[in-house]
């Protein structure tokens, strides 16, 4: 039997349940406020109100007077899903929120350049870390930090008004050792490069020339900013295995108006004593030479051995697999090497190989410029290897930048060039090349190795290379 039965007034849709009504009450409907008398047991009419004061159809005894009976109302409530979820993602949400604003000020604080700290720069500033003061100066002057993004400044970069000029100052700790002059030079080099297009610099010879009271390497440059012609200088100077470059420039019809102020921030720079105990450590240097050689090379990090020395191969074992005397190789060669990777190098973790490179030194009669005769015998040697291997290499002058960024390490010019093979791309090669004017004849260093291992071997080939000085 249904226990429901539907609301008595025309087009209202609401059914009430028998189980919820008392047994006789005077009932109100929910959704449209109805009121109409009701019994257990009577069967309404669907959808009919009872006309006003007629008793109902019903199948059992006369309803009884309902003016005792009490009134039944039923309170119709939409459901309604609690709130409370929502409100305690909201309290989440704000607690996040106000954590992360808290760990971003704090990150701010403790990794924020004291320069960038307020627009214009005031105060002395001593930095531990790099060991310098610095007294900034304030006044004409305000921190630019594009300039300092652009040119990979981590020190400070200060921009000058009226008339306009910058100078930034950038700084590299080599940790456990003085930078040569070629890694000293780098820090100048790649910055310049990287903000001034068609920039070209020339290093003065100036003794006088100092930055924190100890005497720098003094270059001047040009080049081009957004159109305008600039001219600057870069003091180089290294103190405890810290190289620091200091830039100044202007635009080239105003830069002599501000040489005073440019002076003025190189004064405002000095060292610390915060590294007196530093040592540099002991090197795994090595120079190869003949006898009665007029000429060297270098191995600065441990990394050569001499192919006429009885040593271990690659794999561990104790033959001497690669003694090759210099003359077997070629007739006008003086000194054959091999490098080896090291295992101590960080890069060599992750790789199932051991990147090998070869360098061959070599006594060339003298018959032009040093340079043209190394690249002229690689030519000539490329052609011997064709010829018997039936293929066809070309020799090009790399242009692309060396791995790591690596310079060579003494003042002897080096030059990279990749060949290709046409018939096996497994013969493609780099090589890394210098040569050096004696009496009579031209010393040329050849280091080379594939380009699997160039991505490994090149800082090493470069700095061998490099290093060819005459006695």
């Amino acid at each position: 039997m249904s226990t429901t039965f539907p609301c008595p007034k025309p087009g209202c849709t609401y059914l009430f349940d028998t189980r919820q009504l008392p047994p006789a009450a005077m009932v109100t409907c929910p959704l449209c406020k109805t009121r109409f008398p009701y019994r257990a047991g009577q069967v309404l009419a669907q959808n009919t109100a009872p006309p006003a004061g007629q008793v109902l159809a019903q199948n059992t005894a006369p309803p009884e007077p309902v003016t005792s009976e009490p009134i039944a109302t039923i309170n119709y409530r939409p459901h309604q899903a609690s709130n409370n979820v929502p409100k305690m993602i909201l309290i989440f949400v704000g607690i996040f929120a106000a954590l992360l604003v808290t760990l971003l000020t704090i990150y701010k604080m403790v990794n924020r350049n004291p320069l960038d700290a307020t627009t214009q720069v005031t105060g002395l500033r001593k930095d531990d870390t790099y060991n310098f003061s610095f007294n900034n100066p304030g006044k004409d002057w305000q921190t630019d930090s594009d300039v300092r993004a652009q040119m990979d400044i981590n020190i400070f970069s200060l921009k000058h008004s009226g008339p306009d000029g910058w100078v930034t100052l950038a700084a590299k700790d080599f940790k456990d050792h003085n930078p040569r002059p070629a890694e000293e030079e780098y820090e100048m080099t790649y910055r310049l490069k990287k903000f001034f297009k068609n920039v070209e610099f020339e290093q003065k010879t100036d003794s006088r020339k100092t930055l924190g009271g100890r005497t720098a390497r003094y270059y001047v440059y040009t080049g081009d900013v957004g159109g305008v012609q600039m001219t600057g200088d870069c003091y180089l100077m290294s103190y405890k295995g810290i190289t620091y470059a200091m830039f100044a420039w202007a635009a080239s019809d105003t830069v002599k108006e501000l040489l005073e102020p440019f002076a003025d921030i190189r004064e405002r720079f000095g060292l610390l004593d915060r590294r007196e105990s530093w040592s540099e450590k002991k090197s795994s240097t090595k120079t190869f030479a003949l006898k009665e050689g007029a000429y060297s090379i270098t191995d600065f990090d441990g990394v050569w051995i001499g192919r006429t020395t009885d040593q271990s191969d690659f794999t561990g074992n104790t033959r001497d697999t690669f003694i090759d005397p210099p003359k077997d190789i070629d007739p006008r060669a003086t000194i054959a090497l091999r490098g080896k990777f090291p295992i101590k190098n960080p890069k060599s973790q992750g790789i199932d190989f051991v990147p090998v490179a070869d360098a061959l030194v070599l006594e060339l009669d003298k018959a032009g410029e040093p340079q043209q005769m190394a690249k002229k015998y690689l030519e000539e040697r490329l052609a011997k290897e064709d010829a018997a291997a039936e293929s066809k290499t070309t020799l090009e002058e790399a242009k692309d930048a060396p791995a790591e960024g690596q310079t060579a390490a003494g003042d002897t010019k080096v030059t990279r060039y990749y060949s290709k093979d046409s018939q096996a791309a497994s013969s493609n090669k780099l090589f890394v090349v210098s040569a050096l004017s004696i009496p009579g004849k031209v010393v040329v260093v050849v280091a080379e190795c594939n380009p699997r291992d160039a991505k490994y071997m090149e800082p090493y080939m470069l700095k061998l290379a490099g290093s060819l000085t005459a006695k």
